[in-house]
């Protein structure tokens, strides 16, 4: 099975988001592994990529959504459009940013490396994580739906756990949670802050415990793996700190 690295950004509520310097952000970021082949458009489907004409449509205001693909990387008709890429990024005002690179293209501290580069997105960043994971569960964990495939069939028993952090945030209560524990976190003061205060003293323990963090601009990125990971999700699992 094919494995995807994953790094998902949520705006702080409220941010002034620019469509048109994301784009420029996140159109660097394709760019180095290739060229954009295929793109979002205004019918809601993938359609093929002209720069000119999507810029046009984004400034315009005929765009909600930034999507951008790498070229196919199976048969097309094979798999859904929208996963059918070695590298991807879906950018939407409600959910937020996702990147998606084949393990083979870029590790997932490198992804986050790259966000931290995009100021259209760090800067107004309030909380983000990178995962490793399936194509398609892994695109629709970053949507807060489920996705299933070979590795999550459709009754898989922890499907809850794609759609428990957009049901939190449909009743805007993301504030006073984390999503999970992942490989890569990262945290805007204010999010460290709007938690209640058992939970974050707990996070702030934890991050001092396993792991290694560091302050990189407005954001803390907290790194964590194996043993060290399990074990920080069971000390924020028992103050309730997480949603999984």
């Amino acid at each position: 099975m094919d494995l995807f690295n994953f790094l998902v950004a949520h705006p702080a509520p409220g941010a002034d988001v620019d469509l048109l310097n994301v784009f420029t952000d996140v159109r660097r970021w394709m760019s180095s592994f290739g060229e954009i082949e295929r793109c979002g458009g205004r019918a809601g489907k993938v359609i093929s990529f002209n720069e000119k004409k999507f810029l046009a449509d984004l400034s315009q205001g005929k765009l909600e959504a930034i999507e951008l693909y790498s070229a196919r990387k199976w048969p097309k008709d094979d798999v859904s459009e929208m996963l059918n890429a070695d590298c991807s990024v879906i950018f939407t005002d409600g959910v937020g940013l996702m990147l998606c690179a084949h393990e083979s293209q870029a590790g997932l501290v490198e992804i986050a490396d790259a966000l931290l580069m995009m100021e259209s997105i760090a800067g107004i960043c309030d909380y983000a994580y990178g995962y490793t994971e399936s194509r398609a569960y892994g695109t629709g964990y970053a949507r807060g739906i489920f996705m299933p495939d070979e590795a999550h069939p459709l009754m898989w028993p922890r499907r809850s756990e794609a759609c428990n952090w957009e049901r939190k945030r449909w009743a805007s209560e993301t504030d006073a949670f984390l999503r999970d524990v992942f490989p890569v976190n990262l945290f805007s003061a204010l999010k460290i802050a709007a938690l209640p205060l058992e939970k974050r003293q707990a996070l702030e323990s934890a991050m001092g415990a396993f792991g290694t963090y560091r302050r990189q601009g407005e954001l803390t990125v907290w790194t964590l793996d194996g043993q060290a990971l399990a074990s920080a999700r069971v000390k924020l699992l028992g103050v309730g700190a997480i949603v999984a």
